[in-house]
């Protein structure tokens, strides 16, 4: 199930807890920190919230990103 990012832009410190409750009706959350949440729900869910949501929420897609290898490698073979 897709994952995505709520984040909350209000002027509170933290969101309002009727639009807390509002997003866990749609799916379940994740992760919360005190200014944005990691829900997991279905796509078509997640679109009918996101109009829903009033503008001080921004909604996007949980994205992933590979670390790449900082190992060093050696270039040439050693000569004997």
């Amino acid at each position: 199930m897709p994952r995505y990012v709520l984040t909350y832009r209000g002027d509170s410190d933290s969101p309002p807890a009727q639009e807390v409750k509002q997003i866990a009706a749609v799916g379940k959350i994740v992760d919360r920190d005190a200014r944005a949440l990691l829900l997991e729900a279905d796509e078509l869910d997640t679109a009918k919230l996101t109009k829903a949501l009033p503008p001080h929420w921004g909604v996007e897609a949980e994205h992933f990103y590979p670390v790449p290898d900082t190992r060093e490698k050696i270039r040439k073979p050693a000569v004997d």
